[in-house]
């Protein structure tokens, strides 16, 4: 009877010992990969220098406006992947212009056709030296890949035609960082600065912009970003300047 009496008594013991017992601190989840699509549009003018094809080097002012009324095709996107302190980040542009012009020296009749093509896509890896709540700050390295196209036809009153057309390729080296910045809960800064050479003598691009969170999934932003290129190689040759303003949409996954 005794031991009966003892086993209930016994387990009821080892429930409340059991009760009293902290709880188990929950394992951290693992790290994710998070997605990052941000198409924009990057509203540059372009000014330099340029030769081709046996064209003597003349210097070239492309406002922003001109460019847009003689755009055939234009896409401009930024990708990036994160896990924890681990970014991938790609940009890519390509764009298709082209003009016609009708002119009358001396009463000759001249018709000139110009077409050109940029396609630029900068593939690169980073680490975050910084990441808080509030701050990222990125060191990156990749590089930049690029190919230009320019067709030029001449024609002197229909009776005589010229042809000078240039296609080049090559690739330079980058080196960058890249930051982001809470000001508050929604708004945010955020830019890049960037370097290299390889195929080119010299590159550069830099980005600055404000953007604002209208959700965890979709931010805005809008910014100034200027970029310039040095290349020689032959006959082509090209030294010019991008600059304009840049907006754009982010959209998280």
């Amino acid at each position: 009877m005794l031991a009966a009496l003892a086993l209930p008594g016994a387990a009821s013991a080892a429930d409340i010992e059991l009760d009293n017992q902290p709880p188990a601190l929950a394992a951290p989840g693992p790290e994710r990969w998070q997605f990052t699509i941000a198409p924009y549009v990057w509203a540059a003018g372009a000014s330099g220098d340029l030769s081709y094809g046996g064209i003597p080097l003349v210097h070239v002012e492309a406002p922003f406006s001109h460019l847009l009324d003689n755009l055939n095709f234009g896409g401009m996107l930024v990708g990036e992947a994160r896990y924890d302190r681990f970014v991938l980040f790609s940009d890519l542009i390509d764009l298709n212009v082209s003009s016609d012009y009708s002119l009358q020296p001396m009463g000759v009749a001249v018709g000139l056709d110009v077409g050109l093509n940029l396609f630029e896509w900068t593939p690169m890896v980073g680490y975050s030296v910084v990441k808080t709540k509030d701050w990222n700050f990125d060191v990156m390295a990749g590089a930049r890949l690029w190919s230009v196209d320019v067709d030029t036809s001449v024609n002197f009153g229909n009776i005589l035609n010229l042809d000078a057309d240039a296609h080049e390729t090559w690739a330079d080296a980058m080196v960058g960082v890249k930051s982001q910045y809470a000001l508050t809960d929604k708004l945010f800064v955020a830019g890049w600065a960037m370097a290299g050479a390889g195929g080119s003598t010299f590159t550069w691009d830099l980005m600055g912009s404000v953007g604002y969170k209208f959700s965890d999934r979709i931010w805005g932003m809008a910014g100034y970003r200027a970029q310039g290129v040095d290349f020689d190689s032959g006959s082509f040759n090209i030294d010019t300047t991008m600059q304009g303003p840049i907006i754009g949409a982010t959209f998280k996954f």
